[in-house]
């Protein structure tokens, strides 16, 4: 007589493939390797064809050339119980809660065993998260695992945040060879004393992380291929004196030809510490309140004109970001020289939102030279969600010595106007100062 199985007996029917693994796991139907986590105190069943199957690091742990010396429990010391779990949770179900909370700890799983749609996973939860207060984090992990556009990201972010990004606790999270290419970057808007400032919290948190006193030696060994890339010459000399030369980070020779290039302020007695001022990266803003749900209609344009007082060099440009979560901008924007409409510059990009963050920066992949009383439009065509928008815009602005005044444009046709609309800000450097013999040069 045929056996008929009891409902309770049949539990794979009607299931799917995801539905059966996350069974035979959580209820730990016939595991066959046990992993040890930890200390010791907590071990964990699994089935090696499951993890082999979804884990190159695995598949060579259990069924590779050297599987025969794999017993039957495997200890893993440099986990915890939780980033274990979600890790296994992830491979057999594709399905695992990523947030702020364990998104580091699961990295680390993910990169170890690579598993790599659970890195792209837990970058993209760091994407949406990034602030200046964890910028630093984010960055490190982007360049631990070769994510060169969250990497950029993050530079972008850093550049605009100088100051909280130097402020924050996570600042020695960075690697030197990060921290390096910050300070070494020519538009950061800081004065070189807040520069130094973070090098020496810096030296600091490199300290702790190593368990080690943070005693002017320690310090020093920590920053030492750092400090060079600090431009010691941009400080005023009694704050270099008094402050610097204090805290024992540099050597001997180097305060040598520090004091000296104080006494006699030319270039080569600066030895190999850079002169050169930086070039600060300046935004105007011409919105002062905010609104949300800004459409766009096919091919509809906001546009605004602008002239400026000043010679600037324009770096890029302001754009709302999405109101409605999480999106994907579509934007096409050039800038034009009037009365021709000749476009000066031109930019197609898609911007990542994330719904809470409301103004994003978008720079062009080169400085575009504004000539002083020359009329000027930005045109904006976007495809997306619905976005924030400015109201209450100014017309005429005074930012850094710079007047800027922002016309109504008839290019635009999605009611983007100076009084509200899109195209919050316009982001530039100032022109270099003119030399004596009538050229620019750098100082």
């Amino acid at each position: 007589m045929e056996h008929v199985l009891r409902p309770d007996e049949d539990w794979q029917s009607r299931r799917s493939v995801v539905e059966c693994n996350r069974r035979m796991w959580t209820d730990q139907l016939a595991c066959d390797v046990t992993f040890i986590i930890g200390h010791g105190e907590t071990r964990m069943q699994a089935h090696k064809y499951v993890l082999g199957s979804r884990s190159c690091v695995f598949y060579a742990m259990f069924f590779g050339p050297l599987s025969g010396n794999t017993g039957m429990e495997i200890t893993i010391p440099d986990m915890t119980p939780e980033q274990f779990s979600g890790l296994l949770q992830y491979l057999y179900t594709e399905e695992v809660k990523v947030d702020l909370d364990n998104v580091l700890p699961l990295l680390y799983a993910a990169k170890k065993y690579c598993v790599q749609s659970l890195i792209d996973k837990c970058l993209n939860t760091l994407k949406r998260n990034m602030v200046p207060e964890n910028v630093c984090t984010v960055m490190e992990n982007a360049h631990i695992f070769g994510n060169n556009e969250l990497k950029t990201r993050c530079f972008n972010l850093i550049i605009q945040e100088t100051e909280r990004v130097f402020q924050a606790e996570d600042l020695a999270e960075l690697c030197n060879e990060c921290f390096i290419s910050i300070i070494k970057e020519d538009s950061i808007p800081v004065s070189e004393a807040i520069v130094f400032e973070a090098v020496l919290k810096f030296a600091k948190g490199k300290c702790e992380r190593s368990i080690s006193e943070a005693t002017p030696d320690n310090m020093k060994a920590a920053v030492a291929n750092v400090m060079p890339h600090v431009r010691f010459p941009l400080m005023d000399k009694e704050y270099f004196t008094n402050v610097v030369i204090s805290t024992g980070l540099l050597t001997e020779p180097q305060e040598l030809k520090l004091c000296r290039y104080f006494l006699n302020p030319r270039p080569e007695n600066a030895g190999d510490f850079n002169t050169k001022k930086r070039k600060f990266v300046y935004t105007v803003q011409r919105f002062m309140e905010l609104g949300s749900g800004w459409g766009y209609k096919r091919d509809k344009c906001d546009a605004v004109s602008f002239t400026c007082s000043n010679d600037i060099m324009v770096k890029g440009f302001q754009i709302y970001g999405s109101n409605q979560g999480p999106g994907n901008l579509e934007i096409s924007v050039h800038l034009k020289q009037e009365p021709y409409r000749a476009n000066v510059a031109i930019k197609h990009a898609i911007v990542e939102t994330d719904g809470k963050q409301k103004i994003y920066n978008v720079y062009f992949d080169n400085l575009v030279a504004i000539k002083k009383n020359k009329k000027y439009t930005f045109t904006l065509v976007m495809k997306g969600p619905t976005t924030y928008y400015g109201t209450s815009g100014q017309q005429i602005l005074i930012r850094d010595n710079v007047q800027f005044k922002f016309e109504k444009s008839d290019l635009s046709t999605n009611n983007t106007t100076p009084d509200r609309g899109q195209i919050p800000g316009i982001v530039y450097e100032l022109m270099p100062p003119p030399a004596e013999n009538g050229e620019n040069m750098e100082t």
